[in-house]
């Protein structure tokens, strides 16, 4: 899900074994402020777009569009 990874992750391909054990060595080695760091934007990255309230706003688009399309 690379669109979700932001200053709050790392990337590997799946499959590769080598760039996933590279990835888990940068968070073991990572000073515990920037870890928490990341870990914040992970939190702001879930709040933005996956509350309770974001999925009702999301649906919501999708069902007045379709509302719109069917002229209901």
């Amino acid at each position: 899900i690379p669109e979700l990874i932001r200053n709050n992750g790392k990337l590997f391909t799946s499959g590769k074994i080598e760039e996933l054990a590279e990835c888990i060595n940068i968070f073991e080695k990572m000073p515990k402020i920037q870890y928490e760091q990341m870990k914040k934007y992970s939190f702001d990255i879930f709040e933005e777009f996956y509350t309770p309230n974001e999925h009702y706003n999301k649906l919501m688009k999708i069902y007045k569009k379709a509302q719109r399309k069917h002229g209901e």
